[in-house]
């Protein structure tokens, strides 16, 4: 009898041990969830402002184009105020 009862023990101390472990797994298991919850906020939030800044740096690579085609507009107009006859001032004394 004493050796059936020793038995019963060692099995509920076991028991004992698997239900600690399935807890702290339980546990465990719940916090990843968090962290994966945050993580994929975390994710999505990143995205978002990756796809704010390439809208952004689209933008200032147009600029330059932009300046460059006001220059050449401008150079043309600075050659037709100095070459178009309409824009020249007579002689003086004429």
């Amino acid at each position: 009898m004493d050796s059936g009862r020793q038995e019963t023990e060692q099995i509920w101390k076991e028991g004992k041990a698997i239900r600690q472990e399935v807890s702290e797994l339980s546990a465990t298991n719940l916090l990843l969830k968090e962290q994966t919850e945050e993580l994929t906020e975390n994710k999505e939030k990143l995205l978002y402002e990756n796809e704010k800044l390439e809208k952004q740096q689209k933008k200032l690579q147009q600029e330059p184009n932009k300046m460059v085609q006001s220059k050449e507009v401008m150079e043309r107009n600075i050659h037709a105020y100095d070459e178009d006859v309409k824009w020249q001032l007579a002689e003086p004394g004429h």
